[in-house]
């Protein structure tokens, strides 16, 4: 039986030199036009815009955080609240020198400076300013034996 004997449904044997062409990969001059031999797969297309939307909400996630997160309210810059007395640090601590552990007398062995109670404060003032009447809430408070109610400034 001849080749041509067959019909045009029936399968012929490749010769051996369309069998080597068909295992080998094609070439880019084979591709047929209008197309492009893809580099990456598909789904990398998907990655990148991901990657590119991680990206810019990083960005905006940063500026929001820079701006609220370090302002001055956050950060509690300047934070100065009205006490019940006023009272200065740089006026008893800075200016007089009145040691810390006067005042406080539990900063050497706790992790913080306990508020001193109102005897402290009155061991001056019975003889220094005893008529101030920024001092009217501390002999008021050492006269009825309770406490002031400060206002907590730091938190160490």
């Amino acid at each position: 039986m001849s080749d041509e004997s067959k019909g045009p449904d029936t399968p012929q044997d490749p010769s051996p030199a369309q069998q080597s062409s068909a295992d080998q990969p094609s070439s880019e001059s084979e591709t047929a036009p209008g197309t492009r031999q893809l580099i990456f797969p598909p789904w990398t297309d998907h990655l990148v815009k991901l990657l590119a939307m991680g990206g810019a909400f990083s960005g905006l996630y940063v500026v929001f955080l820079a701006t609220f997160g370090l302002s001055p309210y956050m950060i509690a810059v300047n934070y100065m609240p009205e006490q019940p007395v006023p009272y200065s640090h740089a006026l008893h601590v800075g200016e007089l020198g009145i040691d810390c552990r006067y005042c406080h007398t539990s900063v050497e062995d706790t992790s913080f400076a306990a508020i001193p109670p109102t005897q402290t404060c009155m061991n001056c003032h019975d003889k220094i300013h005893k008529d101030s009447l920024d001092l009217s809430l501390v002999r008021e408070s050492y006269a009825e034996g309770t406490s002031i109610e400060w206002i907590k400034v730091h938190d160490l």
